[in-house]
């Protein structure tokens, strides 16, 4: 029931009743969990940009991916540089082109250490794995002080 209502406050809520790593089909609420653990720092990075979910989904043109994302493993996760390789976002691709700000962030975490980086959903968080927790802060250090930026992580 509870996630029946979620759903009238939108398609990806559900995904926070029970916040495991996902498969999310459909329109975000048909959720499929996964075992993955990332044991490395995760840099969080919001600029408060909003991005229109409408257009964003008006703009974007539909490919099937070259990697399933059904078919990564935790072996996948062993090298988190090589999710590069296999991990993209569509939405990136429109959205930087609009918001260059947002393609800032994703390069800049580059600069800074990521392993790896992407732009969530629609945009505008963008967040980065990191190698050791000091390379993440040091990241987080580096951007602008008005961007939401928070540290995830597990040991």
């Amino acid at each position: 029931e509870l996630i029946n209502f979620s759903l009238q406050l939108g398609s990806d809520v559900p995904f926070f009743i029970n916040p495991l790593p996902s498969f999310a089909e459909s329109r975000g609420e048909v959720l499929k969990s996964f075992e993955i653990k990332i044991n490395k720092p995760v840099l969080i990075i919001n600029p408060g940009i909003h991005i229109s979910t409408s257009w964003a989904f008006g703009n974007i043109t539909p490919r099937q991916p070259e990697n399933s994302l059904t078919k990564i493993s935790a072996k996948d996760f062993e090298t988190i540089s090589s999710l590069k390789n296999i991990i993209t976002n569509d939405f990136e691709k429109i959205v930087f082109e609009k918001y260059t700000e947002i393609a800032s962030i994703k390069n800049q975490l580059y600069k800074y250490g990521a392993e790896f980086a992407i732009m969530t959903g629609t945009g505008s968080t963008v967040f980065g794995i990191f190698n050791t927790l000091d390379d993440a802060k040091y990241a987080s250090d580096t951007f602008n002080k008005k961007y939401f930026r928070f540290i995830h992580y597990e040991i």
